[in-house]
């Protein structure tokens, strides 16, 4: 597995790829997948992990019937930690 710029936003770990996204190397439940049809490039999750927030980005309806366009941020979740989720704003 490589590395990405950025650390993890909940214990600034080394987020390392994996086939299906990325995680964090010590193991903390970070861990970023497809969203909305999109995998992230290395250099957008480093966009939302140093600003909080993505480019208007395109993603695909859950049933496959149409696209939509919103944000990815970074949140907090309700275990303590962080994720990246969708916003409209």
């Amino acid at each position: 597995s490589e590395s990405v710029s950025g650390r993890c936003p909940c214990c600034q770990g080394v987020l390392i790829t994996t086939p299906w996204g990325y995680k964090c190397s010590e193991f903390n439940n970070f861990t970023v997948g497809e969203i909305g049809g999109v995998k992230l490039t290395p250099e957008q999750l480093e966009m939302i992990l140093t600003t909080g927030k993505s480019d208007k980005m395109t993603f695909t309806k859950k049933d496959g019937s149409g696209t939509y366009d919103a944000f990815l941020t970074l949140q907090d979740n309700d275990k303590g930690g962080k994720k990246i989720w969708l916003s409209f704003e």
